[in-house]
């Protein structure tokens, strides 16, 4: 495929890339940390249990905080078939100090699957789980979804801070793969006059379930081309494409194709063409994604607010044995941490680290 590589891409994922080597190196630890991936964000440990009561603290704290600020995705590989959901979702809390504690303890269950026993705020996925039925739109069958997790929704300002993955058991001879691209980093990409723009965008998403469980995307995973509801049966939210954290101070854009119907302002073609154009051109290009198969026993942590991705269509996989576990964990900064931005702050122009 043919892409526009940005001329500042290489040396922000150098210096990404060092960044990260130079911190690891300050701590002795019992584990080994690589980037094997294209890109220098995406990093897997191999030896580490994420169910053994021994794991030093202070290890814990440095890959929860400092790796993941550094790498939105983390991969801890060959986890014991014994790991139960319970354990799984006690370790991903550790990767959000905003951790909504009062939310978990309430039931508020963020995703819409089955939930597992010992802990029902996670979800079994997988034919097996589902007994094959269909639980979302058939474009997740046949095609790949670009989305991050619950943007758009009414319930929250922006989506969960953590995501997270557990593979049970994968298909031997391929499918089952997920494609991250980096938001953050694409943001940062952009050159000024383009960041004065999309700054200012309001996005208008949709949630009737006409628009949410029999949307249709181009052969891209990324262009909704419909249905869109008609004049006075909209039930929408209004959405700031891109926010600031608080903490780290970086920009991000978030957005998902599923729901976003346009721009306030835009008309909705006016509106795809351009955000079209942000994806190809700034969002999934070579420098800035990476695909990654997954094997038997991993468990993928990832920063949702500095992430798009899209996994593997069903059809692909039918018929094969693939189960996994997935986990949206609850965040006070989903409604309180992020900042409405102003092109004029001093700010503006932070870089990534």
């Amino acid at each position: 495929r043919k892409m526009k590589l940005s001329r500042v891409s290489i040396p922000f994922a150098t210096a990404l890339a060092c960044a990260l080597i130079q911190y690891t190196g300050a701590l002795a630890s019992s584990y080994r940390m690589t980037t094997p991936y294209s890109v220098p964000w995406v990093a897997v440990i191999d030896d580490f249990d994420i169910t053994d009561a021994s794991n030093r603290e202070e290890e814990l704290e440095h890959l929860t905080k400092d790796c993941f600020s550094k790498c939105p995705v983390i991969i801890f590989r060959n986890q014991p078939p014994s790991t139960s959901a319970a354990d799984f979702f006690e370790f991903v809390k550790r990767f959000d100090p905003d951790v909504d504690l009062d939310a978990i303890e309430k039931g508020d269950v963020l995703h819409p699957f089955r939930r597992e026993a010992d802990a029902p705020h996670v979800a079994s996925r997988g034919e097996q789980a589902t007994g094959g039925k269909k639980e979302l739109s058939d474009q997740f069958r046949w095609g790949r979804v670009w989305h991050t997790d619950l943007v758009g929704s009414k319930k929250t300002k922006v989506p969960n801070v953590v995501s997270a993955f557990h593979f049970l058991e994968c298909p031997k001879d391929g499918g089952g793969d997920t494609i991250y691209a980096n938001m953050e980093m694409a943001y940062a990409m952009l050159p000024p006059e383009l960041k004065k723009t999309v700054d200012q965008l309001q996005c208008v998403y949709d949630n009737d379930l006409n628009s949410l469980f029999n949307f249709q995307l181009a052969s891209d995973g990324f262009t909704r081309l419909g249905p869109f509801p008609n004049p006075g049966e909209e039930d929408q939210v209004i959405r700031s494409l891109v926010r600031r954290d608080k903490d780290t101070k970086r920009k991000r854009m978030y957005f998902t194709p599923v729901r976003f119907n346009r721009f306030e302002g835009w008309s909705t073609e006016e509106s795809w063409e351009f955000m079209a154009y942000i994806f190809h051109t700034y969002v999934n290009t070579p420098t800035n994604s990476a695909c990654i198969q997954w094997r038997d026993g991993d468990v993928a942590v990832f920063n949702n607010h500095a992430l798009i991705h899209t996994s593997t269509p069903w059809e692909l996989y039918k018929g094969k044995n693939r189960a996994f576990r997935l986990t949206f964990l609850n965040s006070k900064k989903m409604f309180e941490d992020d900042e409405e931005l102003s092109t004029k702050s001093e700010l503006s122009e932070l870089p990534l680290l």
